[in-house]
């Protein structure tokens, strides 16, 4: 994903002294805006899982049902 921002940096920069492209830039705030969202929700899922069963990683059910 900061590769992509990185691209869309670069191809907003135009040189020479013009204007600036916006709408690269307001692609990169909303990307950056949509990854602090998803880890922020992942988080609040490992917390509501601790909350609920105390634990804070899922079992392994390949190992228990191995045998």
């Amino acid at each position: 994903g900061r590769g992509v921002f990185l691209v869309y940096i670069a191809l907003a920069s135009r040189g020479g002294g013009e204007q600036l492209d916006p709408v690269p830039q307001a692609m990169v705030i909303t990307g950056i805006v949509i990854a602090v969202s998803t880890t922020a929700l992942a988080l609040v899922l490992v917390l509501k899982l601790e909350q609920l069963f105390g634990i804070t990683r899922l079992s392994d059910t390949n190992k228990e049902g191995a045998e």
